[in-house]
């Protein structure tokens, strides 16, 4: 009984995940000109701008975005004078802060600082990492190149085919 329901419990997360493979594929045909991106167990501070769709979470830092954005899992809200929101904090039942954006929302401008930053998706516009100073700080991978350690100095990249 319970390899069959191992079996099915695979089946059906193999099911769920094709129409998130497709989605991706139809939201960078929805934003010319998109550019793979992937920001693995980051630490540091990530910006990313312009256009395009991005699913991430962050373990433990804050998350400055405009309105479009979605983002979940926060203790603290605070909108900012200039237009956008902070969110810090995790919920209490949540491992981390979940952010989401797609194409249709227009532009849009997300800031992270943190740990455990884990981001990927779809987007044209242009990425800034700044890696934390000491230890480790993740690994980024843009247009699906190889994946390269965070810069420890401020750095922008074009997200441009």
């Amino acid at each position: 009984m319970r390899r069959l329901l191992f079996i099915g419990t695979l089946t059906l997360a193999g099911l769920a995940a094709v129409p998130g493979a497709l989605g991706a594929q139809s939201v960078a045909a929805r934003t010319p000109g998109s550019v793979q991106l992937s920001l693995q167990n980051g630490r540091g501070l990530a910006v990313i701008q312009l256009r395009g769709a991005l699913l991430g979470r962050i373990r433990a830092g804050r998350i400055v975005a405009t309105r479009n954005v979605v983002v979940r899992c926060w203790k603290y809200r605070t909108e900012l004078a200039s237009g956008l929101v902070r969110y810090r904090g995790r919920g209490e039942d949540c491992a981390s802060i979940t952010l989401y954006v797609s194409s249709q929302n227009g532009t849009w401008h997300v800031r992270i600082r943190g740990r455990g930053i884990n981001v990927s998706g779809v987007a044209r516009g242009s990425l800034t990492l700044d890696g934390a100073n000491t230890g480790p700080t993740g690994t980024y991978s843009i247009g699906g190149r190889a994946k390269k350690p965070w810069p420890r100095g401020s750095r922008t990249f074009s997200l441009a085919p």
